[in-house]
């Protein structure tokens, strides 16, 4: 079946139009592949966070020019309606978390390395209590796609291109 628009299809399971994120990515000095990391789940301002070992993680990637692809639940967001102690055990509140998670992506932003980010259940905690989406305003400060809850990828590197569909999931299991 041959499509006019890919743009304009339509999710069969809601209607909605189903996004796209496009995106021809740069090949390796010299090589023929490019690399991408799946970054999510670092709770940022959970007590068991280990922010040393996600700041060396993008240093590697911003020094090796490894793009990124940003999972969810990048903050903890604990709030008081939040099931469990999260609200009680987080070491700064979502604010902070939140200043601090754009601080740490802003150099891989800046150098294009971001292909864009998709919520997280925890992320979706502020949205539902408070009607503020936290990931889209995170991803007008980077500058990078806003992809929602899932979202299917077609990326290019050099002659092949990969189609990735991607979300975050949040089954409590």
């Amino acid at each position: 079946m041959k499509l006019k628009n890919p743009k304009m299809l339509k999710d069969k399971i809601v209607g909605r139009p189903i996004r796209l994120n496009k995106r021809r990515l740069q090949l390796k000095h010299s090589k023929d592949y490019t690399e991408i990391v799946f970054c999510g789940d670092w709770h940022y301002g959970a007590r068991e966070c280990d922010v040393q070992k996600i700041r060396d993680m993008l240093n590697y990637c911003h020094l090796h020019k490894i793009y990124i692809f940003l999972m969810g639940d990048l903050i903890e967001a604990g709030l008081k309606n939040s099931i469990g102690a999260g609200v009680y055990r987080q070491n700064i509140n979502p604010q902070k978390q939140m200043e601090r998670v754009i601080e740490l992506l802003k150099p891989l932003s800046d150098a294009g390395l971001i292909l864009g980010s998709l919520d997280g259940n925890h992320e979706r905690r502020i949205e539902k209590d408070t009607g503020i989406c936290i990931t889209k305003m995170m991803c007008r400060f980077l500058e990078i796609p806003y992809l929602k809850s899932a979202c299917w990828n077609l990326w290019y590197a050099g002659d092949q291109s990969y189609t990735i569909y991607a979300l975050h999931g949040s089954s409590g299991s």
